[in-house]
């Protein structure tokens, strides 16, 4: 079998080189930079871990499947599925959509490591190889149909995931007798390559090491605990420990900041326009709600608060509900919302209202102290507040709702900020950066 992690990645490449023709249709990589041109310019997005890196793929790039394992997962293709039900996208791009998450699924089986609510991500045991079965099997002869530049099956790496796929189905079939569960993260090589990233980086500007320098260097990380991945690494942490390993932290000297004189403006006044909430904007809001009324259960959990808060039923029958049902382990297709969480239609509209303010008020309230505060008051001041205030027993949980999206937005605000400052700024010679810190 072959590494399931690199094959993701080139499949990947495969994407973004060639249109793939399917049984339902064309696979094609315009599809998923159309949706990302349209999805990157909102406030509230449908995939917001979709950056420009996963689009325009550089040399470097290409080769981390951290990056790949984004580009075909469940928020990308219910995101794409979303747009194209509500036109803003072709009806070809939903083709496109169902083909990443069909591959979503397949790796997820392919690289479970813990109990998980998501079946796919469970490890093969008794209760989940009808499953697992069922899904790798039809993945298996979905790839056996694709055809890229008139040729099937497609390419090498098509190949080596039909292979992997057969063998950890036999596998499976080998050990079940034996073992009450096979975790497939197992199966690959991530541990090795983060432990040879590791070694290599420690020996710094030299990129072939003998054995004794590679024998110091495997005595360096142990001894001083920096068996640790780097962050450029191609692969996520194996999670695994050396046995005996000494912590060695360095102590960090903490100067004051210096003092700033800033002039402040005004208290933000209530928004006097609203933000127009299209579809896509609505159903991103309705998960949003849904998510904030789950964290909110877990801080405070009774009766009366969970009957204001969330919907009765766990049924999708609203249009601005579509993308939750998407979202579910059910599939596309289907609108049982499984283990998400429906909003009531009070919190919808609180969360709502909290996006009206801060899109209307964030940029006067940034340069004033309590931007956090100051947005929150101007939330609790609407009568969208009120009204689910008068049907809970506890504040703080509303108070600790409207600070969890105040804050998401601060975030999303910044990093575009951020963004739009380091655009332009001299990027380092790679080989300089290993060279530098020894000088």
């Amino acid at each position: 079998m072959y590494d399931p992690p690199h094959l993701l990645k080139c499949l990947r490449n495969c994407l973004n080189k060639h249109d793939i023709k399917t049984e339902e249709g064309i696979m094609s990589w315009e599809h998923l930079r159309q949706f990302y041109e349209a999805d990157s310019k909102r406030s509230v997005r449908a995939a917001p871990k979709l950056r420009d890196v996963h689009i325009v793929l550089g040399a470097f790039k290409r080769m981390k499947v951290k990056l790949a394992s984004q580009v075909f997962s469940r928020s990308v293709a219910c995101g794409m599925q979303l747009y194209a039900d509500v036109g803003l996208l072709t009806s070809e791009c939903a083709v496109t959509a169902k083909g990443l998450l069909r591959m979503n699924n397949a790796f997820d089986i392919l690289n479970s490591s813990r109990t998980d609510q998501c079946p796919n991500r469970r490890p093969f045991s008794a209760a989940t190889e009808g499953n697992h079965i069922q899904v790798l099997t039809e993945t298996r002869e979905w790839l056996r149909q694709w055809c890229i530049a008139g040729r099937t099956p497609a390419a090498d790496s098509v190949k080596g995931m039909l292979i992997t796929i057969s063998a950890v189905l036999h596998l499976w079939e080998s050990v079940k007798a034996s073992l009450p569960a096979l975790y497939t993260r197992r199966l690959n090589q991530d541990v090795l390559e983060n432990f040879f990233g590791v070694v290599r980086q420690l020996n710094g500007a030299n990129f072939k090491p003998n054995p004794t320098q590679f024998r110091h260097a495997f005595r360096k990380g142990a001894v001083s605990s920096m068996l640790l991945p780097s962050s450029q690494m191609n692969c996520e942490p194996d999670m695994d420990r050396m046995l005996g390993a000494m912590t060695m932290m360095a102590a960090r000297s903490n100067q004051p900041a210096p003092e700033a004189k800033i002039t402040f403006m005004p208290n933000p006044a209530p928004p006097i326009l609203d933000v127009p909430v299209d579809q896509v904007s609505a159903n991103v809001l309705t998960y949003i709600a849904g998510y904030l009324a789950r964290k909110a259960g877990e801080k405070h959990s009774c009766e009366v608060c969970s009957a204001a808060l969330v919907k009765a039923t766990s049924v999708a029958t609203y249009d601005r509900e579509a993308f939750v049902g998407l979202k579910s382990y059910t599939g596309v297709g289907d609108m049982d919302i499984g283990s998400l969480i429906l909003p009531s239609d009070k919190l919808y509209s609180l969360v709502a209202k909290t996006f009206d303010v801060f899109e209307s008020q964030a940029a006067s309230a940034m340069s004033r102290p309590g931007v956090l505060g100051c947005l929150q008051a101007c939330v609790e001041d609407s009568a969208e507040w009120k009204a689910v205030r008068e049907l809970v027993c506890a504040r703080n949980s509303l108070c600790f709702m409207v600070k969890i999206f105040i804050r998401m937005q601060l975030h999303k605000l910044c990093e575009k900020v951020t963004a739009g400052a380091q655009k332009g700024a001299n990027r380092q010679n790679r080989q300089y950066v290993k060279v530098s810190h020894r000088v």
